[in-house]
């Protein structure tokens, strides 16, 4: 197998390639990070993309009232790419939502956009990569699909032929695959993507979601990206590795010549770790996430780093030599239960808050965060991370940081509509559970 390095031509003097195309998807997400698309005619995609497409805002959560509902997807032109399925050729943008001329205030993808605005502002280009994890169960047995385990080969391992398929089809739609292997868990697997502008990661991550799930079902599999899908196995994370570079002159800023890091990766590795709390806080969306915020399996709990520490909730991975200039850290807590955007959005914008506030990072765990004693968890200001929607809570009414990143609207809604989301999650995890437990 190999993998096309060279970019897709999908736009032509800066306007979309739309050749050939019948039908155009207008892509956006809601503040749970739930995806929706409206699909139009190729006649009409002209017109769309300098005005506009109207759709029911009411009908998504978190966007308009059933009085007001109209609410406008404005497509952006360097979001648009192509690709195959099931033998048709698709066309598709990304789309900010768009209030009474202006972008919606709880719009994920608009709040993320004015984090890495704030981050030019500082003379930063800042690029992040996912690492995608999802379980894949069979259809008829409900059971995953094989017995592997952590990079297991063929034939025990039943994915492989499934994540080239995967691997393929995100190069053409121009999503850059870094390596692609087996997980943890059984029928557990993972693909991770290449370094890309913050906004394009979160973008590819929900399509790679998207095409991940269709590819499934031609193998009458389906994928399961909640935090904890079999109690006492693996969960499914979404790490995200952030590097930093100098705006104009593209040098890596978190690299010290002679290392391994700068001030500068310091002082937002700091940010991270003061601010995790509030992280947390608006990613979790399901009690999913805090089943799997619990010791063991490789999940981190606590707010610590390290170099190549697994159960640090922030790592500095392993540059092999001569590739110094590649360094960069990786928040290891996220997962998929809520919006990938607003995840990346307080990820980068707890580490801006690093920078600006010039943060003496505490020192790094270098052991495993459960053999570390008392006494360090009190000199080094280690703290457990939330483990419950009221925490959560709580944290959202108080936090100032959480006001400045997402905004009072959306800050507002998410405390106004948590126990809903509790409600509504409860009894989802309830009905996985009782499922799992029939599986043994």
């Amino acid at each position: 197998m190999s993998f096309k390095t060279e970019q897709p031509s999908f736009l032509e003097n800066g306007e979309p390639n739309l050749e050939g195309l019948r039908f155009i998807q207008f892509h956006f997400s809601d503040p749970l990070g739930n995806p929706h698309m409206m699909e139009e005619s190729i006649e009409n995609t002209l017109k769309i993309i300098e005005g506009g497409l109207g759709v029911d805002g009411s009908s998504v959560p978190g966007f308009q009232t059933v009085e007001k509902s109209d609410m406008l997807l404005m497509p952006e032109k360097n979001t648009f790419r192509r690709f195959i399925l099931d033998g048709e050729e698709i066309g598709m943008f990304y789309c900010h939502v768009d209030q009474d001329g202006g972008k919606h205030p709880n719009d994920p993808r608009g709040i993320l956009q004015k984090v890495v605005k704030r981050a030019e502002k500082m003379g930063l280009d800042c690029t992040m990569f996912s690492e995608l994890e999802w379980y894949t169960f069979d259809h008829k047995t409900k059971k995953p699909i094989d017995t592997a385990g952590y990079l297991d080969l063929p034939p025990k391992d039943k994915g492989i032929h499934y994540r080239h398929e995967l691997g393929s089809i995100f190069e053409a739609a121009d999503i850059k695959v870094k390596r692609i292997h087996h997980e943890c868990g059984p029928g557990q697997n993972e693909i991770e993507l290449q370094l890309t502008p913050v906004l394009r990661n979160c973008d590819n991550t929900l399509l790679a979601v998207f095409l991940s799930k269709m590819i499934a079902a031609k193998y009458n599999w389906y994928v399961d990206y909640l935090p904890k899908p079999i109690p006492n196995l693996a969960g499914n994370g979404l790490h995200q590795h952030i590097l930093i570079r100098d705006l104009y002159t593209k040098e890596n800023l978190m690299y010290k010549k002679g290392g391994p890091l700068s001030p500068l990766a310091l002082q937002f590795i700091g940010g991270m770790l003061k601010y995790s709390h509030e992280i947390t806080s608006v990613f979790a969306r399901h009690p999913q996430t805090f089943v799997r915020l619990t010791p063991g399996f490789e999940t981190p709990v606590y707010s610590t780093w390290d170099y190549s520490n697994r159960s640090a909730l922030v790592r500095i991975p392993k540059i092999g030599k001569g590739s110094e200039k590649s360094t960069r850290v990786e928040f290891r807590a996220g997962d998929l239960s809520g919006s990938t955007h607003l995840l990346c959005a307080m990820i980068l914008g707890a580490g801006l808050k690093g920078i600006e506030e010039k943060l003496e990072c505490p020192p790094n765990t270098a052991k495993d965060i459960h053999e570390v004693s008392a006494q360090d968890f009190k000199n080094h200001n280690i703290s457990l991370l939330p483990q419950s929607f009221k925490e959560t809570k709580k944290i959202l009414e108080k936090s100032d940081f959480v006001h400045d990143i997402l905004g009072q609207p959306l800050t507002e809604y998410f405390i106004r509509s948590g126990n809903n989301f509790i409600a509504q999650s409860s009894s989802s995890w309830f009905n996985v559970f009782n499922w799992v437990k029939k599986l043994h």
